[in-house]
């Protein structure tokens, strides 16, 4: 008696998960095809509108640490949209033999996309809904007035900060070698969370025009934060790609060794701009501040 073959198992997009549970409701990929996915803009509003519904839920069900919910949550929301882009760039490289650098700079151009949309959403949130800054006490516990001023703000040395912003840069490189797209996500989430957080709160408790106040305080810490976070960007994709490699060639291989030199080279580059964030931040910060704020 012939015996029925078994049916194959049904094809799974790239950059989705396979398996039926291991997901969640709200998720980009479930309404949008892969090349929509991948584009720029879209990585950034679903990564505001991740981190809107990732707030209220983390608000919403652990109310004492909303904040510290949020970022999981959120990494969870995200993952398989960073996973998405990280394919586009291994196809890019290694299939279509794309330029490595241009096809890297295209990949942090996309993750920093996502860095933004997460920035803009706690900012977005923490100023407009009140409630949700009782949520967010680990991202604002340095704050404990009823209003911060930005002139008050000390924004400490070049070698205090380049001190600080190098644990993060080394926390973002570990967490994404071990953890790759997740650990990544977790690092760059966390500091989007505190960032925006600091900016909404900043200027939700202003008693002057906020609007104007708020433009200024953007306008003080751009330049060293748009450095830091490209910085802990670059860190990210070295971890990523260093894991991948490890887990995929042998040490002694041709293809390891090149991908491990291009994650060192990134890796300095990350760090190098880190550095001199840690030197804006500390010369060229307060300058701004005084000029717009005096």
């Amino acid at each position: 008696m012939p015996v029925a073959a078994p049916s194959a198992r049904p094809q799974v997009p790239v950059g989705t998960s396979s398996g039926r549970f291991g997901t969640v409701l709200f998720r980009p990929a479930t309404l949008f095809p892969l090349r929509v996915r991948r584009h720029s803009l879209f990585l950034f509003v679903a990564a505001l509108l991740s981190t809107a519904v990732s707030v209220w839920a983390g608000n919403f069900f652990f109310p004492a640490s909303g904040g510290l919910v949020a970022v999981f949550l959120l990494v969870l929301s995200l993952e398989e949209e960073m996973v998405a882009v990280l394919e586009e760039n291994r196809d890019a490289i290694w299939t279509y033999r794309e330029n490595p650098h241009r096809a890297n700079f295209r990949l942090a151009r996309k993750i920093a996309c996502l860095f933004l949309g997460m920035l803009l959403g706690f900012g977005l949130l923490t100023y407009c809904v009140e409630g949700t800054t009782r949520g967010l006490g680990p991202q604002l516990e340095r704050f404990s007035q009823e209003y911060l001023r930005i002139q008050g703000v000390d924004f400490g040395t070049s070698g205090a900060n380049l001190r600080h912003n190098g644990i993060v840069l080394l926390g973002c490189f570990l967490c994404a070698l071990l953890f790759r797209a997740g650990g990544a996500l977790l690092v760059l989430g966390w500091n989007a969370s505190v960032w925006g957080a600091v900016y909404g709160f900043m200027v939700r408790t202003q008693p002057d025009d906020k609007l104007a106040y708020g433009a200024k305080v953007f306008l003080t810490t751009f330049p060293h934060v748009a450095l830091e976070a490209t910085g802990y960007v670059l860190a990210a994709l070295a971890g990523i790609f260093l894991s991948k490699a490890m887990a995929k060639y042998h040490w002694d291989s041709s293809p390891f060794r090149r991908v491990a030199l291009a994650s060192a080279q990134l890796l300095v580059i990350g760090l190098g701009l880190v550095a001199v964030g840690a030197n804006v931040e500390a010369w060229v910060t307060p300058r701004i501040a005084n000029a717009l704020f005096h």
